[in-house]
């Protein structure tokens, strides 16, 4: 049972890793930097990929997913330094790894259970509910702690432009999945030829 939750915890990680990397390479064009005195706090971006991976471990592990992505904070904190490291960065990357799995237990306390759908036929809908209400719970959590680092009127459109990163990176997170598994589909097919 222990290798089953390592494994989980490594793909997670791994998933979680590249898709920071990704992010930081590919969306730095679509990024708005945060900060005061021109100094950057914190960045925002377009898309931002880490997201649809939070949400999609959260959909398959529930809770676990909160364990399986410890060794990529980690490894943020530690190796890339992503996150300073201090008691607000570390809340932070707490509450955002939280957030997915709240949200899908909140939503079931509502008689909304996700969890409870045939996971092989997965409707995505309920996903982006769940993207974007995790994405706005990170935002309020964000902006409560970090509010006082930043200019009090760009607070909404900073808020409003996470959540649409947020958002863009689970639905591009999405579409590379349908896409990779279209692409399993045929070669399964071609093999059983």
């Amino acid at each position: 049972m222990l290798s089953r939750h390592v494994v989980c915890a490594l793909v997670v990680s791994v998933l979680l890793v590249i898709a920071g990397h990704l992010t930081m390479t590919v969306g730095s064009d679509l990024s708005v930097a945060i900060g005061r005195d021109g100094q950057s706090d914190l960045v925002i971006f377009g898309v931002y990929l880490p997201h649809a991976v939070r949400v999609l471990a959260a959909y398959l592990f529930s809770w676990w997913a909160l364990a399986y992505q410890i060794p990529a904070m980690i490894w943020h904190f530690l190796v890339v330094g992503t996150y300073p490291l201090n008691t607000a960065s570390l809340f932070l990357v707490l509450a955002f790894s939280m957030s997915a799995p709240l949200v899908f237990s909140m939503l079931k306390y509502m008689g909304f259970d996700i969890h409870g759908m045939n996971r092989l036929r997965a409707n995505w809908r309920p996903l982006l509910l769940v993207g974007f209400l995790a994405s706005l719970m990170n935002a309020v959590v964000l902006f409560t702690v970090m509010g006082s680092r930043m200019a009090a009127d760009d607070h909404m459109l900073l808020m409003l432009t996470m959540i649409a990163g947020d958002v863009a990176g689970l639905i591009v997170g999405m579409l590379m999945l349908v896409f990779l598994f279209r692409i399993y589909e045929r070669i399964i097919m071609l093999r059983s030829r």
